[in-house]
C-alpha cells in the first residue's frame, strides 16, 4: 500500500469516498462535532455521520453501511 503509513486528509462531498476510510471527522460550525471509524460512528443512531448516511436515501443508506462493515467496495 502507497499511503499505509501516512495520513491523507479528504473533504468529501459524497460520501462513499470516504466510508472505508479508517477514521472520520465530523466538523460542524467550524468544530469537531465527532471522530470515530465509519462503523462506529454509524453504530450510533444519534451520531451526525449516521444522520448524513440516512439522508442518502434508503438504498444508498444501506449500500454505505455495507460498505462501512467491510460487505462492499466504493
Amino acid at each position: 500500500m502507497e499511503f499505509a503509513r501516512q495520513t491523507i486528509l479528504t473533504i468529501a462531498h459524497r460520501l462513499n469516498t470516504i466510508i472505508d476510510y479508517d477514521r472520520i471527522v465530523v466538523i460542524d460550525a467550524g468544530q469537531v462535532a465527532e471522530m470515530d471509524t465509519p462503523h462506529r460512528l454509524l453504530a450510533d443512531g444519534d451520531s451526525r455521520f449516521s444522520a448524513l448516511v440516512a439522508e442518502t436515501g434508503a438504498d444508498s443508506e444501506a449500500k454505505l453501511r455495507a460498505m462501512a462493515a467491510g460487505q462492499g467496495t466504493p
